[in-house]
């Protein structure tokens, strides 16, 4: 292995894990912004996080759930086969705002540890967000969904440089009728705590619906105005517990009767066919733990069981769909969606927490009054081709799609492509979007020192060229770790 440097946690540069090799291809190509009055006209930006979303979840990616809309985004973009994150919630919402790895921001793990500032769980005051950036350059930022960044601690959307804000302090809800939205997890309309029934409200709302819609209404002035926009889209599907409406549900309920490995074969096949691995990659192995059961070791029970968690699970991934849909429409109706760029990811793989069965407690499961959590059983089904979930730094717990979409500057050449050849993290999305926007990224912010960020410009790649990463990606999280550098990759606990 060759010797490398790289500007944080060097410890990690000792950390004794077997080393993988990772390779492959891509094209060349330039696309041309609009350009209005002499200057060219700045983007839009809509970045969409999903939560706890595996790599095969999308049909585009593989899965047999109908996701048109987010398809149709893919169609119109990138999608990278190889894009990093932190592996939980948390720190990788840090990273994707600050260009920072989680630790650097005080996010090291989703609980403070006392005595240790890289892990006191909300965002300190060494970093700006992408928002407080984006002020001096004209943009307009929105943020809805899932904050979970600090609120308790006076880390806000608003506080943080969001113009207008409709979140939730964390995830754990979907309908309006949840009994915890008024026990812990709040609704938070510009830092302000209101009631799930507030008149401004859409009624009897669904969160993944809610977080768009609210949303658009956030953005119309900017439209209407012609005034560059910035929206965080940060919706908590398909996080548990795993809730949605009813006849959804019912659309995909005995899909997966047929057990765990024909579902993971199928899309490992429709990958294969889609061009992200050779047909002659292997797919690896289910978990061997024993716990891990043999569909055909199960009871009748406990398969009925599972089918309805696979199913609700695929529920919400629809119904997420469905949301894009009504984000697509707006876009296409206003005249906008050729300049706005478009970035879909996940902020973890699926989740295998609650260990093999998951989770299917209370009833009327897929409803408010059930506890569904999907279980490592199906992770390693949501996840193929690709070990272990959520928290680890295999590839299974760490690397999740990411699609780009920017018909003004992406070529049309590239249109539905595969990147395979460069790999991202989080850590990229700031850079990124500073590039598009000219937007200049300070030493100082508000008399604070800022550390300098960590990721590079993905604009490259979206003209087909190779990115110029000169430092390893890292990546730990509850002493679960993993580095990559070039086409190497090393992944332990």
């Amino acid at each position: 292995m060759k010797t490398i440097a790289f500007s944080y946690i060097a410890a990690f540069a000792s950390m004794g894990i077997a080393m993988v090799s990772c390779a492959a291809d891509v094209e060349d190509d330039n696309a041309k912004p609009p350009v209005k009055d002499g200057n060219k006209v700045k983007p839009n930006i809509i970045v969409i996080l999903v939560d706890d979303l595996g790599y095969s979840d999308l049909s585009c990616y593989g899965s047999e759930v109908e996701t048109p809309n987010i398809d149709r985004i893919a169609a119109n973009g990138i999608r990278f086969r190889t894009f990093y994150n932190n592996a939980r919630s948390s720190p990788t919402r840090a990273s994707l705002l600050t260009g920072l790895y989680p630790h650097q921001v005080g996010y090291g793990a989703l609980s403070a540890v006392p005595g240790y500032p890289n892990y006191q769980a909300y965002a300190n005051d060494k970093n700006v967000f992408i928002p407080e950036v984006l002020k001096d350059a004209g943009y307009l930022s929105v943020m809805t969904g899932k904050w979970h960044l600090g609120n308790q601690h006076g880390v806000t959307p608003v506080a943080r440089g969001f113009d207008q804000s409709l979140s939730g302090s964390s995830g754990g809800f979907y309908f309006h009728n949840d009994p915890t939205i008024n026990n812990g997890t709040a609704l938070n309309m510009n830092d302000v705590r209101i009631s799930v029934n507030d008149p401004r409200l859409p009624a009897n709302w669904y969160s993944t619906h809610l977080w768009v819609e609210m949303g658009l209404k956030m953005i119309d002035e900017a439209v209407s105005k012609e005034q560059p926009f910035f929206w965080y889209l940060a919706h908590n599907a398909p996080h548990f517990p795993l809730q949605a409406p009813a006849e959804t549900i019912a659309k995909y309920r005995g899909n997966y009767s047929g057990g765990y490995d024909p579902i993971r074969n199928a899309r490992f096949k429709r990958q294969q066919t889609m061009g992200f691995f050779l047909p002659t990659d292997k797919l690896t192995p289910r978990n061997p733990h024993p716990s891990n059961k043999q569909w055909t070791n199960m009871s009748v029970s406990e398969r009925e069981i599972a089918d309805n968690r696979m199913a609700i699970y695929a529920a919400t991934i629809e119904e997420l769909d469905k949301s894009t849909g009504k984000l697509l429409a707006y876009l296409e109706e206003k005249g906008v969606l050729d300049n706005t760029l478009i970035m879909f990811l996940s902020d973890n793989g699926g989740n295998g927490e609650t260990g093999f069965p998951g989770r299917y407690d209370g009833t009327n499961h897929g409803s408010v009054t059930s506890q569904v959590w999907l279980g490592a059983a199906w992770a390693d089904v949501v996840n193929t081709p690709y070990f272990l979930y959520k928290r680890h730094g295999h590839e299974g717990g760490c690397n999740t799609p990411l699609i780009i979409s920017y018909p003004a500057g992406i070529p049309a050449s590239l249109n539905g492509s595969i990147d395979k050849e460069n790999f991202g993290h989080v850590i990229d999305i700031m850079p990124t979007i500073l590039e598009l926007t000219g937007a200049k990224y300070p030493q100082k912010y508000k008399e604070r020192n800022i550390l300098p960020m960590e990721g590079i410009s993905l604009v490259p790649a979206m003209s087909g060229a190779k990115l110029n990463r000169k430092n390893p990606i890292i990546m730990e999280h509850e002493g679960n770790k993993m580095l990559r550098d070039g086409d190497w990759k090393g992944a332990g606990a």
